[in-house]
């Protein structure tokens, strides 16, 4: 006997001789999923009934071997559930072949359950039973007609009809339902139970001709009783053949489902009211999936932003929005996870469109419930995100700036402002003289640049603090006429360099106004030096003060190179100056007319530019003045 013994196996072993034990079985498909009912082993039976190779379908969730209807009623997941919960579950029905083709095939699920008792995928052993259940219907027709002929079922009209439609038999059922006695319709032609049109029309005769060309017609439509009234009515008319093939007479079976007719026209204008609902919500993606995860609605909002119609989603599984990546992790099947355990789940991230571009969107999936508390599927909500996060991304930009610009003025006031302090101390030979003068020369140079350079970081500062909106006047009382005269004074020693004259003529019946002083005085400054810097030589550069209708106006004149008119939009633009050979021999960072324009903005009033080329250029600058209607600020 010890000659007979083989070593024990090994578990590898073992698992391998089972792959290739599955894998001869040629008639049978055999088919392993994991928990989520996603494919991961095939063997060779399955390829030779379903056409499907390893690597096709392998990853494919199990829905993908049923019909779009099936899926659509859920059988997939019940099969799942069922043999999850029992162990397993049976039922036949088609399956889909790799070329579309259904083929009728017996299903067993078996749950499959590690060494702890947890469940960790299914099993499914499919059957081709096609011949079979051929058979068992013809035999099962055979054995229907002949007890639904027999039967005392009074929720069914049964009769027979000759070949010519005359009524040659009539049950209770027949009785109660079309309100007609035995004794008063044997014998009658059966198109005395349709209406007048109807009968006009010649639908008895079709029904009866189409009965005898292929067997049977079916039908749902309006059946008139013997007082007159009408009622919802499934027919059916089955012909009867002898030996050689003939029509010798019909059977018919009619059934009163006027409830369940009210009932689907009921559900009708709901589901209506309901899609005129979803379909007047734009902005919103709004599908139902069932308990699987197929599409089972679609919005036309939805087809807008996905891409989709009705028809080429209904029926898929709603990982086709998901990317390759985030499918392989299970991201789709953990979602709906998710929100059948907490109630909701609501993620951000990236989804995917018909035509394989992705966008950012904002989804809620929330399982729906029956009024037993039944679970029934999901409802799911895709918004289009998109620009929110463009906005949020140039909004963090803009911080980031901000943020820099402000560090970086911090790292340079401080050397600047020793720079300025020093230098001004050698310009002013404050210690003594100094016998060198070009030492003095160049200490001036240096306290210049030094303030040059100040303000540009200040006017930068500014700039950003205006972009992000952060930039808020600091109102007080300001009294125009001593800020104009303080403008120009500054100016005295630039204007005589260049032979510029400046005028002044201040506002006689302009008193003090609520503005942020510091910003009005550097709208003044930065016209009278744009003026002084663009005018010729022996020219005027003229500051008045007005006041109508509620604005307070400040006019800066010169008689400078001007610009055209096109030229003026550009010249408001910070950063930009004008190409031309004039402004290309003058310093200055571009921002003077861009920080005057914005200064006058954010005090609620605006900024007028007049000029020619060699005509000089006259810029109008207005603020809300104390009793107009712009009038909005005040001291605290």
């Amino acid at each position: 006997m010890d000659t007979l013994r083989t070593p024990p196996e090994t578990p590898q072993h073992l698992h391998e001789i089972c792959q290739l034990v599955l894998q001869q079985i040629g008639d049978t498909a055999i088919v392993y999923a994991d928990r989520d009912g996603a494919v991961r082993g095939w063997n060779a039976g399955a390829t030779a009934l379903l056409g499907y190779e390893a690597a096709e379908i392998v990853g494919l969730h199990v829905s993908q071997l049923y019909t779009k209807a099936d899926r659509l009623a859920g059988r997939p997941l019940e099969a799942l559930q069922v043999a999850g919960s029992r162990g397993q579950f049976d039922d036949e029905g088609p399956r889909l072949r790799k070329d579309g083709h259904p083929l009728a095939m017996h299903t067993t699920t078996y749950g499959v359950r590690n060494a702890a008792g947890d469940l960790i995928g299914y099993a499914l052993v499919m059957r081709d039973v096609t011949t079979q259940r051929e058979t068992e219907q013809k035999l099962h027709d055979s054995e229907r007609r002949f007890q639904l002929l027999v039967g005392g079922l009074t929720e069914y009209a049964i009769f027979m009809l000759d070949r010519n439609g005359i009524v040659t038999s009539w049950n209770p059922g027949a009785e109660r339902i079309q309100g007609h006695k035995a004794e008063d319709v044997v014998g009658q032609h059966f198109s005395l139970f349709y209406g007048d049109e109807d009968r006009r029309g010649g639908k008895p005769f079709r029904a009866l001709k189409t009965a005898a060309e292929i067997g049977r017609y079916e039908e749902e439509g309006w059946r008139q009783r013997k007082d007159g009234s009408q009622f919802a009515a499934h027919v059916l008319i089955d012909a009867i053949h002898d030996e050689s093939g003939e029509v010798v007479a019909f059977a018919t079976i009619t059934r009163d489902i006027t409830s369940r007719h009210r009932a689907a026209r009921a559900l009708r204008e709901s589901e209506s009211r309901f899609q005129l609902l979803l379909e007047s919500i734009t902005d919103h993606a709004i599908c139902t999936l069932d308990p699987s995860g197929i599409v089972t609605s679609w919005n036309a909002s939805a087809e807008r932003i996905m891409g989709y119609t009705a028809t080429e989603v209904l029926g898929e599984h709603f990982s086709i929005f998901y990317g390759e990546a985030e499918r392989k992790e299970g991201r789709p099947f953990r979602a709906l996870e998710a929100a059948r355990r907490d109630g909701r789940c609501a993620e951000e991230g990236v989804r995917l469109r018909k035509d394989g571009t992705a966008f950012a969107a904002e989804v809620v999936i929330s399982p729906i419930r029956g009024e037993a508390g039944q679970f029934t599927g999901y409802a799911k909500v895709t918004r289009d995100i998109s620009e929110r996060k463009h906005r949020e991304f140039a909004e963090a930009a803009n911080e980031a700036k901000t943020r820099f610009l402000a560090h970086l003025s911090h790292e340079l006031r401080t050397p600047l402002n020793a720079i300025i302090g020093f230098s001004e101390v050698i310009k002013s030979e404050i210690f003594g003289e100094i016998a060198n003068k070009r030492y003095v020369s160049y200490g001036g140079d240096i306290h210049y640049s030094g303030i040059h350079l100040l303000n540009l970081v200040n006017d930068i500062l500014d700039l950003s603090r205006i972009e992000a909106g952060k930039l808020e006047p600091m109102p007080e009382r300001v009294d125009v006429n001593a800020l104009a005269e303080k403008a120009m004074r500054l100016f005295d020693g630039k204007a005589a360099a260049k032979q510029v004259r400046l005028e002044l003529a201040p506002g006689e019946e302009v008193h003090e106004f609520v503005a942020d002083e510091r910003m009005v005085y550097q709208c003044c400054v930065n016209l009278l030096d744009n003026a002084i810097k663009f005018s010729k030589p022996n020219t005027c550069v003229a500051l008045r003060v007005t006041r109508d209708a509620g604005w307070l106006r400040i006019i800066v004149a010169d008689q400078g190179y001007g610009m055209a008119e096109s030229e003026v939009p550009i010249a408001l633009l910070p950063f930009r100056q004008l190409d031309s050979l004039m402004t290309r021999s003058t310093e200055g960072a571009g921002l003077g007319l861009s920080l005057v324009k914005s200064y006058c903005e954010i005090h609620g009033g605006g900024i007028a530019i007049r000029s020619a080329v060699d005509a000089g250029t006259e810029v109008t600058l207005r603020f809300p003045y104390p009793g107009g209607k712009k009038h909005t600020l005040s001291v605290a």
